[in-house]
């Protein structure tokens, strides 16, 4: 199941770069990043992000924005916000016009289904990073009383409720699942669960109704 879900991300990951990078122009660098990321639940958080690149004109930014989730854009600060969002694909596209060198700020909320639990995608300008240069970090805050629990994505270091991570790019998403005061799971496993439970009473429905059957045939 873990390699199957690692597989999921990667193919959800790589499906967002080639959105993405499909639309950078030649030259442009993302300069650094800062990305702050509170996680008010398993189906919700909060984004601010404060980015530099070397763009002089429009950026395209783009973030995954599959069927059920709500993205909330609450503010563009130190730069231009070029037309309106619009739906790309399964992805939500937000041009702006920073200043070349200097770092403007997006902040925004996002909903989504169950099914997309304990993660919260990225608005991530189409502009490319030299991948070697760790300019990008990360801080993940989770609920009081809470801690991690399984294989996040990116991979953090934990400090009561915060983690952090350094990256040489932005990811198109994070994933952090983790329970309250010791309790809750990841969605995606209860429902396995429920599922196996189903299909074992159904399993032993079948046999009983079988035995019965025979049993009057007798």
């Amino acid at each position: 199941m873990k390699a199957i879900n690692s597989a999921v991300l990667a193919l959800s990951m790589c499906a967002l770069a080639s959105s993405v990078t499909g639309h950078a122009q030649e030259g442009e660098v993302l300069g650094s990043a800062a990305v702050q990321i509170a996680m008010t639940s398993p189906t919700t958080c909060e984004v601010t992000m404060s980015l530099t690149t070397a763009a002089s004109g429009d950026v395209d930014h783009r973030v995954e924005a599959a069927g059920g989730t709500d993205i909330e854009l609450e503010a563009v600060r130190d730069a231009a916000e070029f037309g309106s969002q619009r739906q790309v694909g399964t992805t939500r596209s937000l041009v702006v016009r920073p200043d070349a060198g200097k770092p403007y700020q997006l902040r925004y909320r996002v909903s989504q289904p169950d099914r997309r639990a304990f993660r919260c995608p990225v608005w991530t300008p189409a502009v490319a990073t030299d991948g070697r240069s760790r300019q990008v970090t990360i801080t993940v805050t989770l609920p009081e009383r809470s801690s991690p629990t399984g294989r996040s994505f990116p991979t953090f270091s934990w400090n009561g409720t915060e983690g952090a991570a350094t990256l040489g790019h932005l990811p198109a998403f994070v994933r952090v699942p983790y329970a309250t005061d010791g309790t809750g799971r990841d969605p995606a496993s209860r429902d396995i669960a429920q599922t196996m439970d189903r299909v074992a009473l159904g399993v032993l429905a079948a046999a009983t109704a079988a035995w019965v059957w025979r049993r009057n045939r007798a």
